[in-house]
């Protein structure tokens, strides 16, 4: 997954497979992006580096209904939205008029990441800066929620990010944000039925490859199944085939024989 430029402001400006996003020159306001996947539940985390401009950055969260068109936007303005800015707030409601925010005491950096973990079933959101958590809350954010990113250019400088495809800070309980659950993708099987005449392995064991499913007999042959000249017989001369028998040679095929001897 990556930036997803069909919903994000036209300005911006998208390289690197989409994973990459700048704003434009000369200086405007901040323009928004979202990323591609959302979610309604479970608990999740993904990571962005900063990659220039840290002033011009805000990163969090957002619903489908935060605007990233052109005529600029901030965290949090309307409800539909909430992360971190490099002012050092943390900003995550507004209401009545003005934001609701928490001072964290810290910033990012160029050559950060910036971790934004969420469990969307407790609707806690936790910030974290190159693996270390800084600030954790619980907000009524209206769902689905994406990764949601505002950029503009300042002092002449555009700012740019880059979204982390494997995160290398994964906190302890999360799942990356593009991860699939483990169990969503599973196929319940049938259990092939172990086969005696393959030595009681499973039909498609490696070891009987060449094995497939048949009636069981009712005793195991008493002699080796191996020819005379394979390197593995012990004695020099040995009964090839057992009278009415089906069993697996040495390579796991099934043979029906007669007695012979050699």
């Amino acid at each position: 997954m990556a930036w997803n430029p069909s919903d994000s402001s036209a300005s911006l400006i998208f390289s690197n497979n989409n994973l990459s996003v700048e704003s434009p020159l000369p200086n405007i306001g901040f323009r928004g992006t979202r990323e591609e996947l959302s979610r309604n539940s479970g608990i999740y985390y993904f990571e962005i580096r900063v990659d220039e401009n840290p002033a011009g950055i805000q990163l969090g969260f957002a619903n489908i209904s935060a605007p990233h068109s052109d005529s600029g936007y901030f965290l949090s303005e309307d409800g539909n939205s909430l992360g971190w800015a490099t002012s050092s707030f943390y900003y995550y409601n507004y209401a009545m008029g003005y934001w609701d925010y928490e001072y964290i005491g810290t910033t990012f950096y160029g050559g950060s990441h910036v971790g934004m973990g969420v469990n969307l079933d407790t609707n806690e959101y936790s910030l974290y800066l190159n693996g270390t958590l800084k600030h954790s809350q619980i907000v009524a954010l209206p769902k689905p929620v994406y990764p949601f990113a505002l950029l503009a250019s300042d002092g002449g400088i555009p700012a740019k990010i880059t979204w982390i495809e494997v995160p290398l800070y994964l906190p302890e309980g999360f799942d990356s944000w593009e991860e699939v659950p483990i169990f969503t993708t599973l196929t319940p099987t049938t259990p092939v039925p172990y086969n005696p005449e393959c030595g009681g392995k499973r039909a498609n064991s490696p070891f009987t490859k060449h094995c497939t499913t048949v009636a069981p007999i009712t005793e195991p042959p008493k002699i080796s199944p191996r020819p005379v000249n394979d390197p593995f017989t012990t004695a020099p001369r040995e009964r090839l085939f057992a009278r009415g028998r089906t069993y697996c040679d040495f390579k796991g095929q099934l043979i029906v024989g007669h007695l012979r001897e050699d």
